[in-house]
């Protein structure tokens, strides 16, 4: 998985992208909303570490069995787990920036709206409540044992 490649676009960058073909394409064909910068998902995952570690907070890659994940914690999500990140999916932009006039330029860097994505994570970090079975179960195969420095 961490080998397969992506394509990642800033929030921003894809409502900007939305608005300008709604009032401006007369095309009725499926495009993309996307940036034309692919990263591999090693890729991401460095940038998260990098930048989880410069604010002190823990961030480590584990190995898993990801069908027995999938299977008891993450079932409604089984779909995305197993295929949009196990897989290249590289997406071709080229009928939005004809359709709006944008160029790849006009798009966020992959790394800069990813910091920034963090930035709003991290400034405000309010979760929701998970469920205390399936966080026992992701304790249990991740081997975590709480909180620890």
């Amino acid at each position: 998985m961490l080998n397969a490649t992506t394509t990642i676009t800033y929030s921003v960058d894809v409502a900007e992208a939305i608005a300008k073909i709604v009032m401006n394409c007369k095309n009725e064909k499926a495009i993309n909303i996307t940036t034309g910068e692919s990263k591999k998902w090693i890729e991401i995952y460095n940038i998260y570490r990098d930048y989880l570690s410069a604010k002190s907070i823990d961030f480590r890659l584990m190995r898993i069995n990801s069908d027995q994940l999938i299977q008891k914690a993450f079932r409604s999500s089984k779909w995305q787990l197993l295929y949009d990140r196990k897989y290249d999916r590289i997406f071709d932009n080229s009928l939005l920036l004809k359709e709006t006039g944008m160029t790849d330029e006009d798009f966020t860097k992959a790394d800069d709206g990813l910091k920034k994505s963090l930035d709003a994570l991290c400034g405000n970090m309010v979760f929701k409540s998970i469920n205390p079975i399936t966080n026992g179960f992701m304790d249990r195969i991740t081997r975590e044992r709480g909180l620890s420095k």
